[in-house]
């Protein structure tokens, strides 16, 4: 096993992957300080499980990654494998090459991996272990590591001992069975604990098993006999129901003769009450009719009252629309004649400046001519000057001065007039930019009124158009509403069809029947509950007085009924009760007329209930003697009176049974009993078709507040589009007039600028001037003297010429101020004649808006007219039905009459009946009786999962008074029980299995400890073996290799506690050669390299590591030194390979290979390698 190389990606300064491949012998690393040697020995440190990162020289894990340079990013990972070369299978894997690699990443997460499969840090440990390479080992030595190995105590030192004698595994073996051990001896106690737990809980579990045992035995005792008792019972039953069925007969064949007539009352109270109802239909209709109309009335009415708003709005909007139309026409009149005055102006300013010209031209002429007569006159006068050369000089000089002052005052009379015409025009522009700010401030604030006209217009639309939406919107949520609500009613009545559908109300038996497909089903008239009609105010007491009746069957005859019994009885479907029409009689009972006629009595269940008249003699032999009153009081205060002869029953559902007994309290909510389904079905059926009315209303004004809503939004659009334009112009005028007020202080400022100018100017030619007069008298005192007085012409001329030039100045500056003028006029021509186009513009605007508005005012007025008269028409309707439902009302009267006599006939039949029904009545409630005693029976043998041909094996003998003794006995027996756990003979077994499964458990937990104990001191006794010899062999080689390093000397170990060698730490003793004995602490720093250098070479003698790293140790050493420690390296690098981080000459010598690092890119570190023994080869 060799290393073969090391690859290192984003580790420390070694950004780029680089792989350095590791020859056999030895290997030297050399380079500049700083450049990232030692990186490669932190490296191998960091792959091999270094978790204190301090001692790769770092602060925190991701410091060993590439942190970036000037030029590069920093790195977010960094990886390094070593890659072994394990031909000679000294590591336990199936591969030639072995690889390890370990990556981090920034967050500190860390992988480990063995031929780049992800596993633990132990995995590695375990690998490695007795390869010299495991924790503690001395592969890896730098100058930091030479003095912590000297410094140690002996008990650290000892590890060191520990990984080069190969007992590291045995450690981690013992470390795993003494894990082993203590997990298996904390099982033993957690298994004890239990046990001791369910042991406690044995005893009292094993009593209540035995009193479940008991207490089930009497159930089942008790239960024989309470199927005894429940046949007997049921046999006295039906033997008394024999009885009173024969009385019953005899007696209803009595009230039949008195049956026709009420038959015959009650079908004209039938045809009469049809008659009513359809009389009442269509008040109704005629009153929602009404009530339509009128909201319908009422709605146009408020739309009539809103346009009629809107009208008035538009007509105080038009007004003030035409009062500004009359204002732009008048302005615009103004601008007119103020354009022809101005005109008028300017005609008069080009005639002056015409007559100017002409004076400019005559005025040039005569200076024309008399600078001729001039040059003449100077001509004769200089002939006259020869005389006198001196003089004339002088004066020529002076003249000269004064013709270059003149042509200079002329310059500065020419800037003069330059500076007046731009102050002059400066003045007119800024008077025109005053008048053009009057003007845009004129449109601004024209522009503004209009802006907010529109926007007032604007505004009151909007607010009429939110209210119409709100009014919409309002709409919108009662229709949605009610189409919610009606849809939830829907689904409602569709549910309750369902359940009628699958008879939900019925017992299974019922059911079963009314599903199948047998012969004798269309015999099947139905069940009593869908033969009747509940009104709502008695469907409680419908339910209370009917009770399981209304799922009992109605058949044609008795034969019918047979054959379904025996079909029941074939297929085990259970039992019900069938009513044969032709067997079914019922008999009056007289006195039930006199107590009808109580205060607080509806009337008889049967009278109450509407049905067919085929089902009428089976509905009076059923409720024909069940009375209903209103309240519990009055049922109990007639049932006294009458002897307790009836049974009773209120509108709220309590109940006085014949006889005295009562029943009452609480019952099921309405919606869960079969009447009160069928009397929601109707109800809902009833709203429903109110609520399809009101969708309709609803549908159809929200269609109409929906039109609304577009004219209005509409509306709104157009005047918003009308102020946006409007604002526009606005903003534009506001623009325009920001940039003349600019326009206006930068002339300002211009002017005092020129003005400024000509002061300057002025002063200039002021001063021109008096230099001019200076000459002028120096020339007169010159004339005086010396010129002949033939000169005087010239000077008369000259003066001439003067004021001619004089004349020609004022004449330029006059003409300047006419052209000015006629500017000036000019610009205020162009000025009102924008003025004028704007103000035609706004009263076009103004215009179109007025004939949009008149239309508008127009449509709203024909409109007013078609809504009045829908008003009217509307009021008309809902009058005329008022009328006519007035009428209606008068009819009713005449069928109140006709009620009123048909139910005294009717009562006066009925009278006749009373004492028949009373004694069926009588009957009929012990006959209820025992009925309700025979279903009692029956479904107490049902709960205990029995019918009565399955019960009759299990009748014992006895009369029921003994059955019902022996069954007190066993109560009082199970009473004795007191409180019993049915689950007591489970509970034990459970737990009994609980305690005989950790009893093995614990059995087995001990042999373990046993054969745990027995593992640990095997592996003992081998440590302490192989750890003493080793020991021995390393002593012996560490002593000879001391007198070879230092050239003498002495050198050995011993264990600080021999008679415990596992536990015994590592002492060093040392005698330098002409040293005594001395503490390692006190050694040089040379003395203390080589004895680490000796104790390493001595471990490679006895267990040579694959490698060994050795990180510039040799720093402290002389050349004397570095060569007998490069000679003992070069003797054991046939079994190690040595790389060696180091600065010596003398070192590299020994070399087998060279490797240089450098950092050609600074702070990123790069490979050189060289192999020496090809160079020597080739030399």
């Amino acid at each position: 096993m060799k290393l073969l190389k090391l690859i290192l990606q984003g580790f420390k300064s070694f950004a780029d992957k680089t792989t350095i491949e590791f020859a056999d012998g030895m290997t030297v690393i050399v380079g500049p300080n700083g450049c990232g040697k030692s990186n490669i020995s932190d490296a191998v440190r960091w792959v091999l499980g270094e978790q204190n990162v301090r001692n790769i020289r770092g602060q925190k894990a991701e410091d060993v990654i590439f942190s970036g340079s000037e030029v590069r990013s920093q790195k977010n990972a960094a990886t390094v494998t070593l890659v072994f070369d394990n031909s000679n299978n000294e590591l336990p894997l199936d591969t030639a090459e072995v690889s390890i690699a370990r990556k981090v990443y920034r967050d500190g997460e860390s992988e480990f991996f063995i031929n780049k499969r992800s596993c633990r840090l132990k995995d590695i440990q375990e690998l490695l272990a007795n390869t010299g390479l495991g924790k503690g080992s001395m592969v890896i030595i730098g100058q930091n590591r030479v003095d912590s190995i000297l410094s140690a105590k002996p008990e650290e030192r000892r590890i060191i001992f520990e990984e080069v004698a190969g007992i590291n595994k045995y450690k981690m073996r013992k470390v795993d069975g003494l894990r082993k051990l203590e997990k298996a001896s904390i099982n033993t106690e957690r298994v004890l604990d239990l046990k001791a737990i369910i042991e406690e809980q044995m005893e009292p579990l094993s009593k209540e098993a035995e009193k479940s045992i008991k207490w089930e035995n009497l159930q089942a005792e008790k239960r024989t006999y309470q199927v005894t008792a429940s046949l007997l019972k049921l046999t006295s039953a039906r033997r008394m129901m024999a009885k009173y069925e024969n009385d019953c007969i005899r007696l209803q064949s009595q009230n039949e003769e008195y049956t026709g007539v009420l038959d015959s009352i009650s079908e004209k109270q039938k045809q009469l009450s049809k008659e009513t109802s359809t009389h009442q239909e269509v008040m109704n209709a005629m009153a929602h009719q009404l009530a339509d109309e009128k909201a319908k009335s009422e709605q146009l009415r408020g739309d009539y009252r809103v346009k009629e708003e809107n009208l008035k709005h538009n007509k105080q909007e038009l007004a003030r629309l035409l009062e500004a139309y009359e204002d732009e026409i008048e302005a615009g009149q103004e601008l007119v004649e103020d354009y022809d005055s101005v005109t008028q102006e300017l005609k008069q300013e080009e005639v002056i400046l015409k007559e100017l010209q002409v004076q400019v031209a005559d005025k040039q002429a005569q200076k024309i001519q008399m600078s001729k007569e001039l040059a003449q006159a100077q001509a004769a006068y200089a002939t006259l000057l020869q005389t006198s050369q001196t003089v004339l000089v002088k004066k020529n000089q002076l003249l000269q001065d004064k013709k270059y002052k003149t042509i200079e005052l002329e310059k500065l009379l020419q800037e003069e007039n330059k500076l007046k015409e731009a102050i002059e025009r400066n003045n007119v522009h800024l008077v025109k930019l005053d008048e053009q700010i009057e003007i845009l401030k004129e449109q601004y604030r024209v522009k503004s009124s209009i802006f907010e006209e529109f926007k007032k217009q604007s505004d009151y639309k909007e607010s009429q158009y939110k209210e119409a939406e709100e009014k919409r919107y309002q709409l919108l949520r009662d229709y949605d509403a009610a189409c919610a609500e009606m849809r939830q009613m829907h689904t409602r009545r569709l549910d309750l069809k369902r359940q009628d559908e699958e008879y939900a109300s019925f017992s299974y038996t019922t059911k079963k029947i009314l599903q199948s497909e047998e012969l004798w089903k269309e015999r099947i008239i139905g069940p009593i509950g869908e033969l009747v009609q509940v009104p709502e105010k008695y469907t409680v007491a419908a339910e209370v007085a009917m009770g399981n009746i209304v799922s009992h069957l109605v058949v044609d005859t008795a034969i019918t009924a047979q054959k379904i019994v025996e079909w029941l009885k074939h297929k085990n479907a259970g039992r019900t009760t069938f009513y044969p029409l032709d067997s079914m009689h019922s008999h009056k009972i007289p006195e039930l007329e006199k107590v009808i006629k109580e205060n607080g009595i509806c009337g008889v269940m049967a009278d109450l209930l509407p049905h067919e008249s085929s089902v009428e003699e089976l509905l009076q032999s059923l409720l024909g003697r069940v009375l209903v009153a209103d309240s519990l009081a009055v049922a109990r205060k007639v049932a006294h009176k009458f002897k307790y002869r009836f049974r009773i029953v209120t509108l709220d559902g309590q109940v006085v049974n014949a006889g005295g007994s009562m029943t009452g309290g609480s019952l099921r909510k309405k919606e869960t009993t079969y009447f009160g389904r069928k009397a929601e079905t109707v109800s809902l059926q009833k709203k429903e078709k109110e609520l399809q009315v009101a969708v309709e209303v609803l549908s159809r004004k929200k269609k109409e507040q929906d039109s609304l809503c577009a004219d209005l939004s509409e509306q709104v659009t157009q005047d918003r589009e009308q102020m946006q334009t409007c604002f526009v112009d606005v903003a534009t005028l506001r623009e325009r007039m920001g940039r003349l007020h600019n326009e206006l202080e930068h002339k300002k400022q211009e002017q005092i600028n020129i003005k400024d100018t000509y002061t300057k100017l002025f002063y200039e030619l002021e001063q021109v001037r008096i230099a001019l007069v200076e000459v002028d008298k120096q020339l007169t005192g010159l004339t005086k003297v010396e010129v002949p007085e033939q000169d005087l012409k010239s000077i008369e001329k000259q003066k001439i010429i003067n004021k001619i030039e004089e004349e020609l100045t004022g004449l330029h500056i006059l003409a300047a101020k006419s052209e000015g003028l006629i500017h000036e006029r000019q610009k205020e021509l162009q000025r009102l004649k924008e003025k004028s186009n704007f103000s035609q513009n706004t009263a076009t605007q103004l215009t179109t808006i007025i004939k949009k508005k008149k239309h508008e005012i127009e449509q709203i007025a024909t409109l007013l007219v078609t809504m009045n008269k829908q008003c009217e028409s509307a009021e008309q309707a809902w009058k005329k039905i008022e009328k006519d439902r007035t009428t209606m009302e008068a009819l009713s009267g005449d069928f109140l009459e006709k009620q009123t006599l048909l139910e005294n006939e009717w009562k006066s039949v009925q009278t006749q009946l009373t004492s028949i029904q009373s004694k069926l009545m009588g009957i009929d409630a012990r006959l209820e009786m025992f009925r309700n005693e025979e279903n009692k029976e029956l479904e107490q043998l049902m709960s205990m999962g029995l019918t009565e041909r399955t019960a009759e094996p299990l009748r014992m003998k006895g009369t029921i008074s003994e059955i019902q003794k022996k069954i007190s006995l066993i109560d009082d027996k199970i009473t004795v029980l007191g409180a019993v756990n049915p689950n007591g003979v489970t509970e034990y077994e459970t737990q009994k299995e609980k305690l005989d499964f950790y009893n093995g458990q614990l059995e087995d937990l001990r042999k373990a400890q046993v054969g745990l104990q027995k593992v640990v001191k095997e592996i003992d006794d081998a440590m302490s073996t192989q750890f003493l010899e080793a020991f021995e062999k390393i002593n012996v080689e560490f002593g000879r290799t001391m007198k070879v390093m230092f050239r003498g000397g002495k050198g050995h170990l011993e264990l600080t506690d021999k008679e415990n060698p596992l536990n015994s730490g590592v002492e060093l003793y040392l005698q330098l050669p002409g040293k005594r004995t001395q503490a390692l602490t006190l050694m040089s720093g040379g003395e203390r390299a080589l004895t680490v250098c000796a104790l390493l070479l001595s471990f490679m003698a006895y267990n040579p590591a694959p490698f060994c790293f050795l990180d510039e140790i040799d720093a402290a050493l002389d050349d004397a030194n570095v060569e007998r420690y490069g000679r003992l390296i070069n003797d054991y690098k046939g079994r190690t390979q040595f790389i060696i981080i180091s600065h010596r000459k003398k070192t590299m010598e020994f070399a087998d290979t060279l490797q240089g690092v450098t950092m050609a890119e600074k702070g990123v570190s790069s490979l050189i390698t060289v192999r020496v023994g090809d160079y020597i080869q080739e030399e």
